[in-house]
Protein backbone atom coordinates (compact mmCIF):
# COMPACT_ATOMS: atom_id res chain seq x y z
CA UNK A 1 0.00 0.00 0.00
CA UNK A 2 1.16 3.11 -0.74
CA UNK A 3 -0.47 6.93 -0.06
CA UNK A 4 0.99 10.36 -0.85
CA UNK A 5 0.32 13.50 0.81
CA UNK A 6 0.18 17.06 -0.70
CA UNK A 7 2.74 19.26 1.62
CA UNK A 8 1.10 22.57 0.30
CA UNK A 9 -2.60 21.48 1.23
CA UNK A 10 -2.13 18.65 3.46
CA UNK A 11 -4.30 16.59 1.49
CA UNK A 12 -4.06 12.89 0.58
CA UNK A 13 -3.56 13.23 -2.99
CA UNK A 14 -2.81 9.47 -4.23
CA UNK A 15 -3.40 6.34 -2.60
CA UNK A 16 -2.23 2.32 -4.05
CA UNK A 17 -3.28 -0.69 -2.71
CA UNK A 18 -1.93 -3.94 -4.02
CA UNK A 19 -1.84 -8.29 -3.53
CA UNK A 20 0.14 -10.66 -5.66
CA UNK A 21 -0.39 -14.25 -4.99
CA UNK A 22 2.55 -16.54 -5.54
CA UNK A 23 2.89 -20.55 -6.14
CA UNK A 24 4.53 -22.36 -3.05
CA UNK A 25 6.26 -24.41 -5.55
CA UNK A 26 8.39 -21.36 -7.78
CA UNK A 27 10.62 -24.39 -9.23
CA UNK A 28 8.13 -26.23 -10.90
CA UNK A 29 5.56 -24.82 -13.97
CA UNK A 30 3.30 -22.18 -11.57
CA UNK A 31 0.83 -19.41 -12.24
CA UNK A 32 1.42 -15.60 -10.37
CA UNK A 33 -1.42 -13.12 -9.91
CA UNK A 34 -1.64 -9.20 -9.48
CA UNK A 35 -4.39 -7.17 -8.46
CA UNK A 36 -3.80 -3.50 -7.64
CA UNK A 37 -5.91 -0.02 -7.57
CA UNK A 38 -4.56 3.10 -7.87
CA UNK A 39 -6.45 6.54 -7.32
CA UNK A 40 -5.48 10.36 -7.28
CA UNK A 41 -7.16 13.38 -6.67
CA UNK A 42 -6.60 16.38 -8.82
CA UNK A 43 -3.95 18.69 -7.92
CA UNK A 44 -4.88 22.55 -7.87
CA UNK A 45 -4.03 24.16 -11.27
CA UNK A 46 -3.81 20.67 -13.31
CA UNK A 47 -6.58 20.08 -15.66
CA UNK A 48 -7.64 16.57 -16.12
CA UNK A 49 -9.76 15.00 -18.98
CA UNK A 50 -12.84 14.01 -16.88
CA UNK A 51 -14.87 16.39 -14.60
CA UNK A 52 -14.25 15.57 -11.36
CA UNK A 53 -10.35 15.71 -12.36
CA UNK A 54 -9.35 12.39 -10.59
CA UNK A 55 -7.33 9.07 -12.03
CA UNK A 56 -8.79 5.76 -10.78
CA UNK A 57 -7.11 2.74 -12.06
CA UNK A 58 -7.40 -0.85 -12.17
CA UNK A 59 -4.13 -2.87 -12.71
CA UNK A 60 -4.08 -6.38 -13.15
CA UNK A 61 -1.35 -9.01 -14.18
CA UNK A 62 -0.84 -12.39 -14.79
CA UNK A 63 2.21 -14.70 -15.35
CA UNK A 64 2.88 -18.24 -15.82
CA UNK A 65 5.90 -19.93 -16.56
CA UNK A 66 7.19 -23.75 -16.86
CA UNK A 67 10.82 -23.69 -14.54
CA UNK A 68 11.82 -20.41 -16.23
CA UNK A 69 12.69 -21.97 -19.62
CA UNK A 70 9.07 -20.82 -20.97
CA UNK A 71 5.75 -19.18 -20.41
CA UNK A 72 3.99 -16.01 -21.06
CA UNK A 73 2.58 -12.74 -19.29
CA UNK A 74 -0.40 -10.73 -19.42
CA UNK A 75 -0.95 -7.37 -17.97
CA UNK A 76 -3.22 -4.56 -18.12
CA UNK A 77 -4.18 -0.75 -16.94
CA UNK A 78 -7.99 -0.12 -17.29
CA UNK A 79 -9.12 3.23 -16.48
CA UNK A 80 -12.16 2.82 -14.19
CA UNK A 81 -13.76 6.31 -14.92
CA UNK A 82 -13.59 6.02 -18.64
CA UNK A 83 -14.19 3.09 -19.19
CA UNK A 84 -11.31 2.23 -20.58
CA UNK A 85 -8.27 -0.28 -21.41
CA UNK A 86 -4.99 2.40 -21.05
CA UNK A 87 -2.50 -0.27 -21.79
CA UNK A 88 -2.05 -3.89 -22.56
CA UNK A 89 1.15 -6.31 -22.77
CA UNK A 90 1.12 -9.49 -24.25
CA UNK A 91 4.64 -10.93 -23.24
CA UNK A 92 6.15 -14.99 -24.25
CA UNK A 93 9.91 -15.88 -23.39
CA UNK A 94 11.60 -19.35 -24.23
CA UNK A 95 15.06 -20.17 -22.40
CA UNK A 96 17.25 -23.33 -23.48
CA UNK A 97 20.82 -23.93 -21.95
CA UNK A 98 22.83 -21.48 -23.80
CA UNK A 99 20.05 -18.46 -24.95
CA UNK A 100 16.82 -17.59 -24.72
CA UNK A 101 14.56 -15.51 -26.45
CA UNK A 102 11.34 -13.66 -25.63
CA UNK A 103 8.72 -10.76 -27.07
CA UNK A 104 6.20 -8.53 -26.13
CA UNK A 105 3.28 -6.52 -27.86
CA UNK A 106 2.16 -3.71 -26.11
CA UNK A 107 -0.60 -1.55 -26.71
CA UNK A 108 -1.34 2.02 -25.70
CA UNK A 109 -4.55 3.94 -25.61
CA UNK A 110 -3.62 7.80 -24.01
CA UNK A 111 -5.32 10.01 -26.33
CA UNK A 112 -7.59 11.50 -24.03
CA UNK A 113 -4.78 12.78 -21.65
CA UNK A 114 -1.93 15.18 -22.80
CA UNK A 115 0.94 12.96 -22.24
CA UNK A 116 1.89 13.02 -25.95
CA UNK A 117 1.14 9.59 -26.62
CA UNK A 118 -2.24 8.90 -28.21
CA UNK A 119 -2.99 5.13 -29.55
CA UNK A 120 -0.28 3.34 -30.07
CA UNK A 121 1.26 0.03 -30.43
CA UNK A 122 4.49 -1.31 -30.11
CA UNK A 123 6.45 -4.71 -31.01
CA UNK A 124 9.57 -5.84 -29.13
CA UNK A 125 12.34 -8.55 -29.33
CA UNK A 126 14.58 -9.12 -26.23
CA UNK A 127 17.59 -12.22 -26.64
CA UNK A 128 20.05 -14.28 -24.37
CA UNK A 129 23.62 -15.24 -24.89
CA UNK A 130 25.15 -17.25 -22.30
CA UNK A 131 28.66 -15.90 -21.13
CA UNK A 132 27.43 -12.57 -22.71
CA UNK A 133 24.44 -11.11 -20.96
CA UNK A 134 21.03 -10.26 -22.58
CA UNK A 135 20.07 -7.57 -25.55
CA UNK A 136 16.41 -5.51 -25.09
CA UNK A 137 15.24 -2.15 -25.45
CA UNK A 138 16.16 0.77 -23.39
CA UNK A 139 12.60 1.80 -23.47
CA UNK A 140 11.46 -0.32 -20.26
CA UNK A 141 9.92 -3.35 -22.36
CA UNK A 142 10.05 -7.08 -21.07
CA UNK A 143 9.91 -6.35 -17.47
CA UNK A 144 9.27 -9.47 -15.24
CA UNK A 145 10.96 -12.10 -17.93
CA UNK A 146 13.24 -14.14 -16.54
CA UNK A 147 16.64 -14.38 -17.58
Amino acid sequence: MRAEIDPQFFVLRTIAAGATLLDSEPARGHVDLEQAQFRQRKRAGIQRSHASGSVHQHISSTCTREDNRFGGIYSANFDIFNSRILQQRLTGFYNAQCCGVAFEYQTYNLSFTRSGVSKDRRFFMSFTLAGLGNFSPFSGAMGGVPR
